[in-house]
């Protein structure tokens, strides 16, 4: 999978979760650091990356990840 389809769809998640259209996610955003992600807005997120990408992602593995391209990495290793 490349970086632009999987930064579409966390991007797609994403703004479903919050509810959100102008945040724009590049991959050196650091997503636990956006005004919306606290920690039940960041267990939803997981849950509907979760189910996005058809893998598990542990709380504590987001939580760990420095920005949206750690992220990107994560899953593409993972899927």
């Amino acid at each position: 999978m490349k970086d632009q389809e999987i930064l579409e769809r966390i991007q797609k998640v994403y703004n479903n979760v919050t509810g959100r259209t102008d945040v724009i996610l590049k991959p050196g955003t650091r997503i636990k650091r956006t005004e919306e992600i606290g920690s039940l807005v960041l267990v939803e997120l997981i849950a509907c990356l979760e189910d996005e990408f058809n893998m598990e992602l542990r709380y504590s593995t987001v939580r760990s990840l420095k920005n949206v391209r750690g992220l990107m990495n994560f899953i593409r290793e993972n899927t």
